[in-house]
């Protein structure tokens, strides 16, 4: 096990993790008004928008990456 692959995939992995902490004020504020039950359009549509900014495939990849090196 390489000690420098680990570490550049853990690395990787932590900047993924802060990309989708940066939205999660904004996520919070939806989930709150969801809760309220204002599932208008307008929110949806903000909802839809920080979804597709998530780097949902990288964070799974980079997961997935660092178990198997660690496995190795």
């Amino acid at each position: 096990m390489d000690a420098q692959v680990l570490a550049h995939g853990l690395n990787s992995l932590l900047h993924t993790m802060q990309v989708v902490q940066q939205h999660e004020e904004r996520l919070c504020s939806l989930m709150h008004a969801l809760r309220r039950g204002r599932a208008s359009r307008p929110l949806l549509g903000e909802l839809r928008e920080v979804l597709e900014q998530l780097p949902a495939h990288d964070y799974l990849y980079e997961v997935d990456a660092l178990r198997d090196a660690v496995a190795a």
